[in-house]
């Protein structure tokens, strides 16, 4: 929770400790961030001369490609399995913290999850054998 979400902080018994809290939080979010960001930069081509090539017309085109297709797949999820998948990809939460913050349990998050990378697995496989057709 930040504190410009917060209609009503004089109800706070310790606006210090809270204000540590965000600030720690808002630390951590940008931790992640930067890891995905450098994971992605690890995944870069390599060639056979070993310099590395981000900028090949190929990849570029498939990684726009892939991008879509995920977009297709995340879009036709349902609302509560999309923001379980978010949790667990972007924000880097456990099954057990996102039971937790939704009120469900462990179990049903796990499965959910599954369920969610299935769909998309199973959307862009889908459609991606669609467009490689004439």
């Amino acid at each position: 929770m930040r504190l410009s979400a917060r209609e009503d902080v004089s109800d706070l018994e310790n606006p210090r400790a809270f204000l540590y809290r965000v600030a720690h939080n808002l630390a951590i979010e940008e931790r992640r961030r930067l890891d995905v960001r450098n994971r992605a930069e690890a995944e870069l081509v390599i060639d056979e001369s070993g310099e590395t090539d981000d900028r090949d017309p190929e990849r570029v085109l498939s990684g726009k490609e892939r991008r879509r297709l995920l977009a297709i797949a995340f879009a036709t999820l349902e609302p509560r399995t999309r923001q379980i998948l978010i949790m667990s990809r972007q924000d880097e939460l456990s099954s057990a913290e996102i039971a937790r913050r939704l009120g469900l349990s462990p179990t049903h998050v796990k499965r959910l999850m599954a369920q969610a990378i299935a769909h998309c697995r199973a959307v862009v496989e889908a459609e991606g054998q669609g467009e490689a057709q004439p």
